[in-house]
């Protein structure tokens, strides 16, 4: 019997890298496994957050906020 897991909340302290940078450039730069729309697609539906709070795609990242983004659950082999 295969059964969905819970998910996983990816989270990440922003340094200097992320200075000035919006939050999708940030997104597609340093996560390039996954495209420009697949990240505005999570921004969206909700499940990105910074400090806490779902972002805007243009929203300007700063040294020390908090991003977080959800995987939905998935079925495990």
């Amino acid at each position: 019997m295969n059964t969905l897991n819970h998910g996983f909340e990816y989270q990440r302290r922003l340094g200097s890298d992320a200075t000035g940078l919006p939050v999708i450039e940030y997104l597609t730069l340093c996560y390039a496994a996954f495209t420009r729309e697949e990240w505005l697609a999570r921004i969206n539906a909700g499940r990105v957050l910074l400090d806490g709070i779902p972002v805007m795609e243009h929203q300007i990242l700063r040294p020390g906020q908090l991003l977080s983004w959800m995987r939905p659950p998935w079925q495990e082999p």
